[in-house]
């Protein structure tokens, strides 16, 4: 992550960007989508994810699809 002023983080070549690298889980990414979906639906808790959240990614995912197949089309590479 970088950040812009503040003293979080690790300074870098210009001396007002700060970098810092956020602790991630190794956790395969489906099962821990399927582990907290399930742990909502259990405890009655609202999704970590909502429904238009995910929806708006999915769209995300796929218009960058799309458009990676209309660039390989453009290069004739499929």
């Amino acid at each position: 992550m970088f950040s812009v002023g503040g003293d979080q983080g690790t300074p870098s070549v210009n001396p007002e960007i700060n970098i810092s690298k956020p602790q991630i889980s190794p956790e395969e990414p489906l099962h821990a989508e399927l582990r907290s979906f399930l742990h909502s639906i259990r405890t009655r808790q609202r999704p970590l994810v909502s429904l238009e959240d995910g929806r708006r990614a999915l769209a995300v995912a796929l218009e960058v699809l799309a458009q990676i197949e209309a660039h390989s089309s453009k290069l004739r590479l499929t």
